[in-house]
């Protein structure tokens, strides 16, 4: 899920130098774990 990626890449680094290096970080890994997504978005299917 999401989540657990976001909270193993943040326990990974530890700390961050600034608010944005950590804005960067779970923007990289949520950018990473989309490309993972197997399933379509829920409705999707009944639209098409």
């Amino acid at each position: 899920s999401p989540n657990s990626k976001l909270r193993r890449a943040v326990r990974a680094r530890g700390h961050f130098p600034s608010d944005e290096a950590a804005t960067k970080l779970l923007y990289l890994v949520l950018n990473r774990s989309e490309k993972e997504w197997k399933m379509p978005p829920r409705g999707v299917g009944a639209r098409i």
